[in-house]
């Protein structure tokens, strides 16, 4: 369910970026991997680091995957 609704926002973005350009923008692909990888990156760091905590690594995650995406895209 969850990877659908993922799949779903990547595509609604497609979807919006070519009905007003007219060019399927690849880049929207790129930045989607880039947080997901941010987030894959912080969900192990609180695995290893603080096991206690795992279950409030999303509350971290979220905004680390914006502002990594943010930095490479600028």
């Amino acid at each position: 369910m969850s990877l659908g609704s993922i799949l779903l926002l990547a595509a609604l973005g497609l979807a919006i970026t070519f009905g007003l350009m007219g060019v399927i923008n690849m880049a929207h692909g790129e930045m989607l991997m880039i947080g997901a990888y941010s987030t894959f990156v912080i969900q192990n760091l609180f695995r290893d680091y603080l096991p206690n905590l795992f279950d409030w690594y999303l509350i971290a995650a979220i905004p680390t995957a914006f502002i990594v995406s943010g930095l490479v895209g600028s």
